[in-house]
């Protein structure tokens, strides 16, 4: 085996990435060729390691462009099934009678938000026994108000609705992040406005950036407390 040291040939190439090749090189020792012959690496090894690094760069590029892409397609899928619920609740308020009303409620800020003198009223509870207490409360609501429909809106992973009794539904807003719900309940009022039904919105939340919006949107916005002591 040759052990004389390896003279590296200097070349200008005006790239970083090519003299981190070149001090690569020089750091492994002598470049072996068959036959245990020692050589000078050469300006082709030189460029061919930087290609090789090239091709590299440019799979790491396309592999993040790709996982780009596809988290676009999945933020576009989301906003469709986003705004088909939208759309759903004011076809179902275009089923009241004129001057009726849509009760909109928040979901989890009415179920999981601070409420002051709430908890001296009743007993302290879960959050699942307020979100049941607040379902049946929206079922006696709409009973006793034939004008009315109330539409419950909660943050959930996955995207549905269901209608558990006539004139209520639920929905769940899927996708990721936060004020989901705030996000639907006002395109639900854009689209309401679009639409130009001669409906009254009633919104009920605690959320004061939501009441500020809603109410540029035309909605009557209530809090959690005084939606209790309607009947």
């Amino acid at each position: 085996m040759c052990h004389q040291g390896t003279d590296l040939v200097a070349f200008t190439l005006g790239s970083h990435l090519e003299n981190d090749i070149l001090l690569a090189e020089e750091a492994k020792g002598p470049r072996m060729v068959p036959g245990n012959i020692c050589r000078k690496m050469t300006s082709n090894d030189i460029f061919l390691g930087a290609r090789v690094a090239r091709v590299r760069e440019l799979k790491d590029e396309n592999a993040r462009l790709k996982a780009s892409l596809e988290h676009e397609k999945a933020a576009r899928s989301a906003l469709d099934r986003h705004m088909a619920l939208a759309v759903l609740a004011a076809r179902d308020a275009a089923s009241l009678p004129p001057g009726g009303r849509i009760v909109v409620l928040d979901g989890w800020n009415i179920v999981l938000g601070a409420r002051p003198g709430h908890a001296a009223r009743r007993p302290p509870s879960t959050p699942h026994e307020r979100r049941s207490a607040l379902a049946a409360h929206a079922i006696a609501f709409a009973r006793a108000h034939e004008d009315a429909m109330v539409w419950t809106v909660y943050d959930g992973a996955e995207e549905g609705a269901s209608v558990p009794a006539p004139r209520v539904r639920v929905s769940y807003t899927g996708g990721e992040g936060s004020q989901r719900a705030d996000r639907l309940i006002l395109d639900f009022l854009r689209v309401l406005g679009l639409s130009g039904q001669s409906v009254r919105v009633t919104l009920v939340t605690g959320d004061r950036d939501l009441r500020r919006s809603a109410e540029k949107l035309g909605a009557e916005v209530i809090s959690p407390d005084e939606f209790d002591n309607i009947r």
